[in-house]
């Protein structure tokens, strides 16, 4: 299973529509979405992903309930079982992907530090990689020979 996140800001559009792949998009505001994405199979509102409304506690950290709501998004996520594409707010998002981390999943970023409007992040299931490498590959499209050798064995 590989989720791919999407940042999306508030009232930021892009320059063009963002193709998803014949995916089903987890958003919590579909109308919104279906102006910014196209060649999705369906669109569905998952309210768990909606922008932050509470001010992160003392020292920075987030909200109690909003940590409570990333561990509710990721379990439905999990649950759901399949490819997919999640629109999510930039504050949010950052509580979301600190809680798929502590879920054990495999996050990939090309950027580092906040997330930036429309950046892509891929999430995946840690039984899905090798293990051997330091550049992620999957198994089910090695990007090296360990991976290959394990992928054969596992089928």
């Amino acid at each position: 299973m590989i989720i791919t996140a999407i940042c999306v800001s508030p009232g930021v559009q892009p320059e063009k529509s963002i193709p998803v792949g014949g995916r089903v998009l987890f958003t919590a505001e579909p109308e919104t979405a279906a102006g910014i994405f196209t060649e999705y199979r369906e669109i569905r509102k998952e309210p768990l992903l909606r922008e932050s409304e509470l001010p992160n506690s003392r020292f920075g950290r987030p909200a109690k309930e909003e940590v409570k709501r990333a561990k509710e998004a990721v379990a439905a996520l999990l649950e759901y079982g399949e490819d997919c594409v999640i629109a999510v707010p930039p504050d949010f998002l950052k509580i979301l992907l600190d809680q798929m981390e502590r879920k054990a999943l495999v996050i990939l970023r090309r950027e580092s530090g906040a997330p930036k409007p429309f950046e892509r992040i891929r999430i995946s299931e840690r039984k899905d990689h090798c293990g051997f490498c330091n550049h992620n590959c999957l198994l089910r499209n090695p990007g090296c020979g360990i991976g290959m050798d394990k992928a054969r064995k596992i089928k």
